[in-house]
C-alpha cells in the first residue's frame, strides 16, 4: 500500500468513526423525542381527564345549585309545621288548663305534704277532706310557687 492509500485508509476510518458517532447521537435524539412526544402524549390523556372532571364538577355543582332552593323551601315548611305543631299544642293545653277549677291556696308550707306520698294526697285527704271539712274532692294536679 502506498502512503496515499493509507492516509485515504484513516481518512475513511475516521470518517466511519464519525459516522458511528453521528448515527449513535441521531439514535440518542430519537430516544429522547420518542420520550418527549411519549410523556406529552400522557399529558394531552391527563388534561382531558382534567377537563372531563371539570366539566363533571360543573354539572354537579349546576345541580346542586339548582336543588338549593328546593331544600330551602323543605327546610322553611318544615320548619313552619313544627312551629305551627308547637302552637297547636300550646293552644291545646290552655284550653285544658282554662276547663279545670282552679284554686289557689295561700300559706301552706313547703313540706306540708311529708306525711302523705304527694301534694294532691295531702290536699285532698288531709287539707280538704280534714281541715276544711269537704269530702270527695278530686285534685288533678297542684305545685307550689313562690
Amino acid at each position: 500500500m502506498t502512503a496515499t492509500e493509507d492516509k485515504f485508509d484513516a481518512v475513511l476510518t475516521k470518517m466511519d468513526a464519525k459516522m458511528d458517532a453521528l448515527l449513535k447521537a441521531k439514535a440518542d435524539q430519537e430516544v429522547k423525542l420518542n420520550s418527549i412526544l411519549q410523556k406529552l402524549e400522557n399529558l394531552e390523556v391527563s388534561q382531558k381527564k382534567t377537563a372531563n372532571d371539570v366539566k363533571d364538577l360543573k354539572q354537579s355543582y349546576g345541580y346542586l345549585e339548582e336543588q338549593v332552593p328546593e331544600v330551602k323551601s323543605d327546610i322553611a315548611e318544615k320548619a313552619s309545621r313544627m312551629e305551627l305543631a308547637k302552637l297547636e299544642k300550646k293552644i291545646d293545653d290552655l284550653e285544658n288548663n282554662s276547663k279545670r277549677n282552679n284554686i289557689v291556696i295561700w300559706g301552706l308550707r313547703e313540706d306540708a305534704e311529708k306525711e302523705q306520698d304527694s301534694l294532691e294526697l295531702f290536699l285532698a285527704q288531709d287539707f280538704f277532706g280534714n281541715h276544711m271539712g269537704v269530702k270527695g274532692i278530686e285534685v288533678m294536679r297542684a305545685h307550689c310557687t313562690n
